[in-house]
């Protein structure tokens, strides 16, 4: 993505200047492969059509075939994956809401949710904004073309802007992560709205600054991952895994454990650190897993994972053979030895 949204940005810069077929088609190519890559590329497809519907120059190039050349062309790219997310359920966009989801529905979540993402934001890119005032002095300017300020803008700004309304209207908690592409054309916005002069000197203080942030960075990150409260990433997963295989070698002394299913951290352990297990379940849901032959459970067996005892019991409505749940709690440790301990659900489908 690092790449995929300044292209298609560029693309779309470029097609609404010159109004060039060729433009266009690679700017509908790369938005749909940046829509595979990232679903919130479609909040950045929208800025897009807001720029044509609303702005006098957005709608003269809606007047020729080519923008609809893009649509064609965008379509035609994710169509493959638009007809998979059909025939899963949409079973992805489910795990992506599973992913922010909070709990217990508050109406103050639709303040507090986007509040709290805009504010995350707006940390991430202080240190740009802070070294940009205070290193480079102001530029005096005859004026600004309103064409171009109303390009950036919805390229540069509207996405941010969206994202967090779209978050204030279904009350839904984001990810900060999720909004760092959003943030990939503020600085050239920066330029724009907020001109300064660059000089030799600007540049060296600018580059004695990021190694300071990167540095600083850095320290932030080993702080977060020392002090980060998510058991899941204070466990061993070799112990784990092998303590699971000894499970697995109670019930089927004569088998590998070849297959694994349920929750997606335990069954992606198992698959990366246990050498054996071949193929994953994910959330066994057969029809999201095309690669898995459901079949080969007959023949070899499947451990399944859950970190809940009601979601566990929930695939035993749909797998009969599938004993349990058993609880086992492993220990966790963080980086100052603290131990504390991780409820897992397991059982086994036998045929």
């Amino acid at each position: 993505s690092l790449a995929l949204w300044p292209i298609t940005t560029y693309f779309f810069i470029q097609a609404i200047q010159k109004n060039h077929w060729t433009d266009w088609a690679f700017m509908g190519l790369f938005a749909g492969i940046n829509i595979l890559n990232k679903y919130v590329c479609g909040v950045l497809f929208l800025c897009f059509i807001l720029y044509l519907i609303g702005t006098k120059k957005g709608r003269q190039r809606l007047c020729s075939f080519s923008p609809y050349l893009a649509g064609i062309i965008c379509f035609i790219t994710i169509l493959p994956h638009l007809l998979w997310l059909v025939e899963t359920k949409f079973f992805v966009v489910d795990y992506f809401l599973g992913r922010g989801e909070s709990g217990v529905y508050k109406p103050i979540n639709h303040l507090i949710f986007p509040l709290k993402f805009l504010i995350n934001q707006i940390a991430f890119l202080l240190p740009v904004i802070l070294s940009y005032f205070l290193i480079f002095k102001k530029k005096e300017t005859d004026g600004k073309n309103k064409e171009a300020g109303q390009l950036l803008f919805c390229v540069g700004t509207l996405p941010l802007i969206i994202t967090v309304c779209v978050s204030a209207v279904l009350g839904t908690k984001l990810r900060t992560m999720w909004g760092f592409p959003l943030l990939y054309l503020m600085p050239l916005t920066l330029f724009y709205f907020f001109p300064r002069t660059l000089d030799i000197k600007a540049e060296k203080r600018t580059i004695k600054v990021a190694f300071i942030f990167l540095i600083l960075f850095a320290l932030a990150y080993l702080g977060q991952i020392a002090f980060n409260k998510n058991k899941n990433f204070q466990t061993n997963p070799t112990q784990l895994v092998q303590v699971l295989n000894q499970k697995w070698q109670n019930v089927f002394p004569d088998r590998p454990l070849k297959y694994v299913g349920g929750h997606t951290w335990w069954t992606s352990m198992m698959y990366v650190y246990n050498p054996e297990t071949q193929n994953i379940l994910y959330h066994m849901l057969p029809h999201t897993s095309r690669w898995f032959n459901m079949d080969n459970i007959k023949e070899n067996g499947l451990m399944v994972f859950s970190e809940n005892e009601a979601e566990f019991q929930a695939w035993q409505k749909e797998y009969p053979a599938l004993s349990g749940p058993y609880l086992y709690q492993h220990k966790t440790h963080n980086w100052f030895k603290k131990e504390g301990l991780k409820n897992m659900y397991y059982g086994f489908i036998k045929e």
